[in-house]
């Protein structure tokens, strides 16, 4: 039996440009991304006349969670890869596009408008690669919404 599964090596996160980085678009190198937990809330529907359990039914919306990425602080080239946005910045559209299997032409997408929420700028020590790290919010206005790959 062939062993199957797939990693997020390839996976690519970018964010739109005047999103507090300037004029630029920002594409993170990453060494980890961890997007948000969606969730649905929960309405109680009980009432008077319920004997045994709480009775519920899903709300409506779904609630996407605070997303991070860990990356590497490049400072060489501010006009393509700022590192330090201005917080608060505007909301602009994030792209997160995953690594493309064997035979797809085109990669899956997880894209959606948000805004940054918080920057770890990196420890500074010798011998340590600088590493930092962003925080966003996807804010519902458009998306997010996945796309399949093919």
């Amino acid at each position: 039996m062939a062993l199957t599964g797939d990693t997020g090596n390839g996976t690519t996160l970018t964010f739109a440009a005047n999103m507090g980085f300037g004029t630029a678009t920002a594409s993170m190198t990453c060494t980890t991304i961890n997007q948000g937990e969606q969730t649905t809330g929960v309405v109680d529907v009980s009432t008077l006349a319920t004997t045994d359990c709480m009775e519920s039914i899903p709300s409506d919306l779904r609630e996407v969670g605070e997303s991070s990425a860990t990356f590497k602080w490049l400072t060489t080239t501010a006009t393509t890869v700022a590192c330090q946005p201005s917080l608060p910045g505007a909301a602009g559209s994030i792209t997160l596009t995953y690594p493309s299997r064997t035979g797809e032409t085109t990669a899956a997408t997880y894209i959606g408008t948000g805004f940054i929420t918080g920057l770890t700028p990196p420890s500074l020590a010798n011998g340590e690669l600088q590493m930092g790290e962003i925080k966003w919010k996807y804010d519902g206005e458009t998306g997010p919404t996945f796309a399949g790959s093919a």
